[in-house]
């Protein structure tokens, strides 16, 4: 911007300022405040209304009879049937749906003090559930209810029919993963006499075979707390 045109923004901006401050005085001493051609004479006064009482006398309701008799807004014309009437019907009981067959597996318990959770198998879709007491199962089983979960069962309710169905801990089928390989042995020459196993030998092979189990029992109860933790954690 050149000094010439700064010097004209310059005068402009005086001469706005000026016309402003002359219309804030003319403000001030009042122009404006009153109407032209009022003056300072009072308004005309307004004369009372007053109001009549007419007594109107209405028809009887004898003259609405055509009216009750053949509805204007109904399509047939015909009279609405009153509510009472109905009343007296009972309506017939809707039959309720059948529950669909349960198809689970319960393959391990987590029974706490603080926490009761039943881990299953769906065996139609295959998928695998986790659910506490009062729950109930997803999908076409969806009418069984968790009603209370024990150390080694799982007792569910039918909604339809109330009937209470206990579903055992499958032991042998807790897992899906491979087992542990058992323990080498070392091998012993049979013997001249016999070479059938004897009865300390069997019982050892029973009792591994049941520490393996619990053991695999114990390894999938602490991955699934370990997975319900995790999901806790990111819910958060």
């Amino acid at each position: 911007m050149t000094g010439a045109q700064a010097r004209q923004l310059s005068r402009v901006l005086m001469i706005a300022i000026a016309i402003m401050a002359a219309v804030y005085v003319l403000l001030l001493a009042g122009f404006g405040r009153s109407a032209p051609g009022t003056g300072s004479a009072a308004p005309d006064q307004v004369p009372e209304l007053v109001l009549s009482e007419t007594q109107v006398e209405l028809p009887g309701l004898q003259v609405y009879s055509d009216i009750a008799a053949r509805p204007v807004f109904s399509e047939d014309r015909q009279p609405v049937v009153k509510m009472d009437e109905q009343a007296d019907e009972e309506p017939e009981p809707e039959p309720e749906a059948p529950t669909a067959p349960l198809n689970i597996a319960l393959t391990g318990i987590i029974h706490t003090p603080q926490l009761r959770i039943a881990l299953m198998r769906d065996n139609g879709s295959g998928t695998a559930l986790s659910l506490q007491e009062d729950m109930f199962l997803p999908g076409d089983q969806g009418g069984w209810q968790v009603k209370q979960i024990e150390p080694l069962r799982v007792v569910f309710l039918d909604a339809a029919s109330q009937a209470e169905t206990a579903v055992e801990l499958e032991l042998g089928k807790a897992s899906t993963a491979a087992a542990p390989p058992p323990r080498a042995r070392p091998q012993q020459r049979p013997s001249r006499a016999s070479t059938q196993p004897t009865a300390p030998d069997a019982a050892a092979s029973g009792e591994d075979e049941v520490a393996q189990r619990a053991a695999e029992i114990r390894r999938r109860i602490e991955e699934r707390r370990a997975q319900l933790r995790r999901e806790a954690g990111q819910a958060q």
